[in-house]
């Protein structure tokens, strides 16, 4: 058997790396992984106990990512043990097997088959038989100076699924066996692994090798990247391998939640289905972006002016809603595919604050936003008005259908005839904070409460892995993709289409066409 280590930053989900963090969390952590470096010297300086260098791993997890909310310490025989939860009743999901620097025990990647490994097989095949215990995340050996993570997956199938192995350790679990002493497990674990003609993946990590980063006192942009995977690796989300909101698989709740109740629309469960319509009349807030339509159409007798206006609806009310559904559809695909582009132009421009053009402090009315779509990014830079110009010549033109006037905005209303200064109250669970407090009793006009909710996350398409004052969650493109869906979807179902198809599709197409060239 043979182990290849990756990096940190391989072993990590990308989506997950990019995720930014805070300036707090990255110092509390570099600041902990110092101490933890400085009391392994001074452990091994003065001749400590292997036990006693084991007892310097659990406070330094816990107080970084791990915190209260996860139980660590030592389980039966196992060095240290990270539970799902907070009690030890609940599974272990990481078995961590710790040795003192420079015991030959200890492996290396040049040969895994030593008494380490050796142990954190025997505890694992403990876990799942003796146990029962399906919840393994990650098997860790460790020297405090260097770990090897193991995902348990690959223990599982090299280990737990040979019948030959789980056989023999049931037997010797029985006393079936000529010794019951477990240096004799090890020693048939020994020949196990010879035999075994399987690669593992581990992913590698030596801490000596930032002492340079955790003693510096202020980092710059690029060091402080080169620590955030390290981070990242010591967290709940990796090792314990819990779902994040900008996985891509995942919708952000919070994110979807905040954005129907900004929109006054709420979704419900019909046989299997999921819809969405407007909100019951006692929950309905006028300042809502789609009470606001509702009463502009209403105000204007946009339904006289349709000429088929019983194609949407049976009555009135109905009639009025799926009009208003159908424009907020396409003023919010328009707002949220700007924040993506937004975020790509602040990103590339060294976060030039003058591509922050979707911002509260930028457009006040209603009117702003009919600008952006027809007279800005519908227009080719040389044709703008001076006027435009003056404001946003450094925004380019997009040749999208998307920025065309819709059918349905040319026989109602655009954005600009909603009424600017209608407040609704924020949220309970906003994500929207000042001088980083969560906002709390407070009303906003529904277009600033828009742009300082979109402003609360990260739209940058494959994140930034950077550390900031303020960590955003990040929205990016596939997570929006979700979101569109159920958007669009209100009524007849609409799906998105995930990025790893549309890139197939994509790569497909300009191969064969490359070829063709040739």
């Amino acid at each position: 058997m043979q182990i290849e280590v990756i990096s940190p930053r391989a072993a990590i989900d990308n989506a997950f790396l990019q995720e930014s963090l805070t300036e707090a969390e990255f110092e509390r952590f570099r600041q902990r992984l110092l101490k933890l470096l400085n009391q392994i010297d001074d452990a091994v300086g003065g001749g400590e106990s292997e036990e006693h260098l084991k007892n310097l791993i659990k406070p330094f997890l816990s107080s970084t990512n791990f915190g209260e909310e996860y139980y660590i310490n030592t389980k039966e025989r196992q060095d240290l043990a990270i539970h799902n939860g907070k009690t030890r009743q609940s599974n272990v999901g990481v078995i961590i097997e710790a040795k003192r620097p420079s015991n030959n025990e200890m492996i290396t990647a040049d040969d895994v088959n030593r008494k380490a490994f050796h142990e954190a097989i025997l505890y694992y095949l403990r876990e799942r038989i003796d146990n029962g215990n399906e919840d393994i995340k990650h098997v860790i050996i460790t020297d405090v100076y260097q770990w090897y993570i193991f995902d348990a997956q690959d223990f599982e199938r090299h280990f737990y699924e040979s019948t030959k192995l789980t056989e023999w350790y049931r037997q010797w679990k029985r006393g079936e066996k000529v010794s019951s002493r477990t240096d004799f497990v090890y020693s048939h674990l020994s020949k196990f692994v010879d035999e075994l003609d399987a690669h593992l993946k581990a992913s590698e990590i030596t801490i000596s090798k930032y002492r340079r980063l955790l003693e510096k006192d202020q980092l710059s942009r690029d060091e402080q990247k080169k620590l955030v995977p390290a981070f990242k690796l010591f967290t709940p989300t990796h090792l314990l391998k819990q779902a994040f909101a900008s996985d891509s698989n995942e919708l952000n709740k919070g994110f979807y939640r905040e954005l129907l109740y900004i929109m006054g629309l709420k979704e419900y469960k019909e046989k299997g289905t999921h819809y969405i319509t407007r909100l019951d009349e006692e929950s309905r807030q006028h300042a809502s972006l789609i009470e606001n339509t509702i009463t502009q159409l209403e105000s204007l007798s946009v339904l006289s002016r349709l000429p088929n206006s019983n194609e949407f609806g049976e009555d009135e009310e109905e009639q009025l809603f799926n009009v208003a559904i159908q424009l907020l559809i396409t003023w919010m695909n328009r707002i949220l595919f700007l924040k993506l582009l937004e975020a790509q132009l602040f990103k590339y421009h060294r976060e030039d604050e003058r591509f922050k053009f979707l911002g509260a402090r930028e457009i006040v009315e209603y009117d702003g936003l009919n600008k952006l779509f027809f007279q800005v990014l519908a227009v080719p830079e040389d044709e703008r008005s001076d006027r435009i110009q003056k404001h946003y010549s450094h925004i380019p033109y997009l040749n999208s259908s998307l920025f065309d006037v819709a059918g349905i905005e040319q026989q109602a209303i655009r954005i600009s005839e909603l009424e600017d200064n209608l407040e609704m109250p924020v949220h309970a669970r906003s994500k929207i904070t000042e001088d980083g407090e969560q906002l709390k009793g407070e009303s906003l006009s529904s277009l600033e409460y828009l742009l300082r909710f979109l402003d609360a996350y990260n739209f940058n398409t494959e994140g930034t892995a950077e550390v900031q004052k303020e960590a955003k969650t990040l929205i990016n493109a596939s997570v929006l993709g979700r979101i569109f869906e159920k958007i669009n979807g209100y009524k007849d179902g609409s799906f998105f289409t995930p990025g790893y198809i549309t890139e197939y599709m994509c790569r497909e197409t300009i191969r064969r066409a490359v070829v063709q060239k040739f």
